[in-house]
């Protein structure tokens, strides 16, 4: 059986938090960050520990820093190589970050590429759902571009963004549409 929410978040979970607080990793108070997001998306805002380990969490949180793998790049120059506005390692408001954004149809569309860490087999890890998951609530619509189907797509020599801005002009209509289909609800 399930335990009520007021019994597991109640007013003694942020109390709990604080007197725990000096022993949190980095990784804790991530998760916690992470927990919070989840807790807004609720609007469960009783229990909450204090803004200022809130404000701890979140630093950690977002103090991750990222470098681009050459997939990462690749996906980028294809998205240049389209005419789009790439913005690259936007860092949001929530915390998280995007690997690209781009202007698309008029409005701000995220864009991550899925390497083999964002996996367990073929599936998403969890890791890489609650990302999605938190992001789409707080307002994102994100395309994902898992490797698998990125490195599909340079073996079958179509729609790969080409650095030959005139190749890539007469592949944009490709590009476009399966753009269009990874940022599909």
């Amino acid at each position: 059986d399930h335990v009520p929410r007021s019994e597991l978040f109640g007013a003694h979970f942020g109390a709990r938090c604080e007197a725990l607080s000096a022993r949190f990793s980095r990784s804790g108070l991530c998760q916690l960050h992470q927990w919070r997001i989840w807790a807004a998306e609720r609007a469960l805002y009783e229990g909450m520990p204090s803004p200022r380990l809130l404000e701890r969490c979140h630093s950690a949180f977002e103090d991750g820093s990222a470098t681009a793998s050459s997939l990462q790049r690749a996906v980028g120059d294809g998205l240049a190589a389209l005419g789009l506005r790439v913005e690259e390692e936007v860092q949001l408001s929530s915390g998280y970050s995007l690997d690209f954004v781009v202007d698309w149809r008029g409005q701000r569309l995220g864009v991550e590429v899925d390497g083999p860490s964002h996996f367990v087999g073929e599936a998403p890890s969890g890791r890489t759902m609650l990302k999605r998951r938190q992001l789409r609530s707080l307002g994102w619509r994100v395309a994902p571009v898992p490797y698998l189907e990125w490195n599909g797509l340079a073996q079958a020599g179509s729609p790969t963004p080409s650095p030959d801005l005139e190749v890539a002009r007469q592949q944009q209509p490709q590009q476009q549409q399966r753009l269009l289909f990874l940022a599909a609800p």
